[in-house]
């Protein structure tokens, strides 16, 4: 049997309880209940537009509808610590403390809380069962005359049951309807008026609040905007994070199909995106319940010019995703505690820093408001259970595979050698200076800067990925006898191990690789040559498929340099024998 649970919690009216009710008790409340032993079916948040035939849409006044598998479920959530935590951090922001009213109901309300809009209404009964019988005879011609009035579609719209845990009981009766406008049209046709002049005799109290999923309460955060890119995060239930090696907390973005095949680009940064203000929220398990903890960063700005080189400008098509590491939690890293327990709470955020488009084509243009986009949205309520631990358990690797050696070289195809050279001592922050010496052939460089998108070749198609001439000098290299060509790249602590320090010594090696797309000929000669590759930099090209059948070109191991933890500046010579 459904039970059905309404709260319409008396808040303050200032700007500042509904931004707190927005950003930490919205998401507070989502994660206690999901956290629940047993949760409640389904939830749903909405806001008040009527009240007894006054308007209150100008108010912050909300709705909580849930749906409990049993009436035990709910009694287990009221008395838990996490509810009185919620209560007392409600408390300062309300005018009464919230009073939840669970309802043995005929059906599930679901249905209902889905609806555009939702009418509550509510009869004060008392006890006995004549006023119980009077109302629901009352009730189910009013529900038939409606229903013939086209505005309920069968059981599926109307609900109705009586109260199960207030001191005065009550009977309510609830209403979807499709919008405002099917709502008038129904409620001002004769018989429905006249089968609900009965019924409005008896109610104590009739609302209308406008019910949707509760995330969207936190600035509309569960339903993407119109003419916007679909995304959504997704992180493991469950982690393990330790305090010695804490990168390990492995967060995806995903696009999803939104009936655009064009790219568009947004800003992704750990540091303002992931730990700004708009970003996680921690809270930690106590005793009294969950407690949120630490501080957030600064937020992204709100316009931002896109430069060649910026890692944390990501390109998606439908489909595609990019990983991330959250590294090491860094605005909650002081709080955690060996042995406890956190909720890792994804609230929603709005992304203003995105647009239409390739990476390439908007290097050097400004990105933001200024654009006049509607901002993107990745919704909330995306959770992940923290255990903490003191040091991480001994990873068993397998195997390294051997490195290339020369003799695995194809035959007709050009020679490739990686020589190493470099000062023995290396300083934070400094280059890397790669320098590569070839025969004359162009090849695209697929090992450097690669990101990590999901994508499928089965999937390629005009679109995606995009048709490139082999004469673009960002995407395809062409050397001649004594040539070289250079790239340059920041080497940062975290590209060592995490216990680095001053005066270790690192080896450095190339393992071998290959070359997978190359033509002979200088550049000049392939000015109408054209290939398919995804549009971001760094990826296989896909069509000519195996590229005409030409065997790739293996690069055999390097030598190996050693230095000491002093000075960072590293020569790679790539160069033909």
């Amino acid at each position: 049997m459904p039970f059905t649970e309404l709260v319409v919690p008396t808040l303050k009216t200032d700007p500042v309880t509904e931004a707190t009710f927005t950003t930490e008790v919205a998401p507070f409340l989502i994660t206690i209940l999901d956290t629940h032993a047993t949760p409640p079916k389904s939830k749903y948040f909405g806001k008040i537009l009527l009240e007894n035939g006054n308007d209150v849409s100008g108010d912050f006044r909300l709705c909580v509808g849930l749906e409990w598998e049993d009436a035990s479920h709910f009694n287990t959530f009221v008395a838990s610590e996490n509810f009185r935590t919620f209560k007392s951090i409600v408390k300062p922001h309300s005018v009464a403390p919230p009073v939840p009213q669970l309802y043995n109901t005929d059906f599930g309300p679901s249905e209902v809380f889905r609806s555009a809009l939702t009418e509550v209404w509510q009869v004060k009964i008392g006890e006995g069962d004549k006023k119980v019988v009077e109302v629901r005879g009352t009730w189910e011609k009013f529900v038939s005359a409606v229903t013939e009035a086209g505005g309920v579609n069968g059981n599926g719209d109307g609900i109705q049951g009586t109260s199960l845990n207030l001191e005065e009981k009550r009977w309510v009766g609830v209403l979807g309807w499709e919008s405002s406008e099917m709502r008038e049209k129904v409620l001002g046709s004769a018989a429905v008026k006249e089968a609900r002049k009965s019924l409005d005799i008896l109610v104590w109290n009739t609302s209308i609040p406008f019910v949707t999923a509760i995330e969207r309460v936190s600035k509309d955060l569960q339903a993407p905007i119109s003419n916007t890119p679909v995304l959504c995060l997704e992180i493991a239930p469950s982690l393990t994070v330790s305090l010695t090696e804490p990168l390990g907390i492995l967060a995806v973005v995903r696009r999803e199909e939104d009936g655009s095949n064009k790219p568009c680009i947004f800003h992704w940064s750990v540091s303002s995106d992931v730990w700004g203000p708009s970003g996680y929220i921690l809270f930690q398990h106590t005793v009294n319940g969950l407690k949120k903890v630490g501080k957030h960063r600064l937020p992204p700005p709100e316009t931002l010019e896109l430069r060649q080189r910026d890692a944390e400008f990501e390109e998606l098509l439908p489909g595609q995703c990019l990983k991330g590491n959250l590294r090491d939690i860094s605005p909650f890293w002081d709080q955690l505690v060996a042995g406890e327990k956190y909720e890792l709470l994804w609230p929603g955020a709005e992304y203003a820093l995105w647009d239409w488009g390739t990476f390439r084509e908007h290097v050097g243009q400004q990105i933001g408001t200024n654009l006049g986009l509607p901002r993107a949205v990745i919704p909330g309520g995306v959770c992940t259970t923290l255990t903490i631990i003191e040091e991480a358990e001994v990873f068993q690797r397998a195997p390294s595979p051997p490195p290339t050696r020369k003799s695995q070289r194809i035959p007709r195809t050009t020679c490739l050698t990686v020589s190493l050279e470099g000062p023995s001592k290396m300083i934070w922050e400094q280059r890397i200076t790669v320098t590569m010496k070839n025969l004359p052939f162009s090849f695209l460089n697929f090992r450097l800067h690669r990101r990590n998108h999901d994508y499928d070749m089965s999937d390629s198609d005009d679109d995606s990925p995009e048709w490139e001439a082999v004469t673009d000098d960002e995407l395809f290299l062409s050397l001649q006898p004594g040539e070289s060509w250079t790239e340059r790249i920041i080497l940062d602590i975290d590209d060592l191990h995490p216990d680095t320090a001053i005066g270790d010594s690192h080896r450095l090696q190339y393992w071998g690789g290959r070359v997978k797309w190359w033509v002979w000929g200088r550049r000049q000669e392939h000015a109408n040559t054209v290939v398919k590759a995804p549009p971001w930099t760094g990826s296989d090209v896909v069509d000519p498929d195996g590229n005409g059948g030409k065997p790739h070109i293996i690069i055999p191991e390097s030598n190996r340099v050693e230095s000491d933890i002093v000075q960072n500046t590293v020569d790679v010579t790539i160069e033909s024998i």
